[in-house]
């Protein structure tokens, strides 16, 4: 039947092309400083808010320990960068270096997503890198440890914006999506749209 040529399909896609990804992107402009902006955008409380009416996230109380594990690393990497901190190059503080790669590798946050508040999915991400690549230049992803995609990456980036409104600097935002369902471009591509209407209401 349908499925079986779905299936088909997909294997013969993948075996002469590789796995397909679909990859989204929205950016936009906070009323926030660039480490505040960081902080906002990294913590899975607000995310629900942010989302259409039809689509919902609930994170398992479960998780709550970990939610607040990642409020901590974002505080430190927030509070490195403004005091200047050798510990991104790890010329300072090696135990304080490995004790928060260490939160990075198990930080994992379990969700429901529901959508149109009837059927619901479960989904895990891990948590990670929370760094600063490059001076003023934020960074916070979650990938998918568990869910319905063969793969999902989602990424925030923060920075100092060049526009200013009324004398208040404001922050940049690239939010951008790379994942797959089946590793094919018919089902990605269809992923790819309602991802992109997700990320335009943030």
């Amino acid at each position: 039947g349908s499925v079986a040529a779905y299936a088909v399909w997909t294997q013969v896609y993948r075996s002469f092309r590789g796995e397909h990804r679909t990859r989204v992107r929205a950016e936009f402009e906070l009323r926030l400083p660039p480490t505040e902006g960081f902080r906002v955008m990294c913590d899975p409380k607000v995310l629900n808010e942010t989302t259409p009416w039809w689509f919902h996230i609930v994170i398992r109380e479960r998780s709550a320990n970990a939610v607040a594990d990642l409020a901590g690393l974002v505080d430190r990497q927030v509070s490195d960068a403004r005091r200047g901190s050798k510990r991104r190059a790890g010329a300072d503080d090696p135990e304080g270096l490995e004790a928060l790669a260490d939160a990075r590798a198990d930080l994992r946050i379990s969700y429901w997503i529901f959508f149109a508040k009837i059927f619901p999915v479960p989904w895990t991400s891990a948590v990670g890198p929370v760094d600063e690549p490059e001076p003023g230049r934020y960074r916070m992803a979650y990938q998918q440890a568990s869910g319905p995609y063969s793969s999902f990456v989602h990424t925030h980036i923060v920075r100092r914006s060049g526009v200013v409104t009324q004398g208040d600097a404001l922050c940049h935002v690239e939010d951008t999506i790379e994942a797959s369902v089946f590793g094919e471009p018919v089902l990605n591509c269809a992923c790819a749209v309602l991802l992109t209407l997700i990320l335009r209401c943030r």
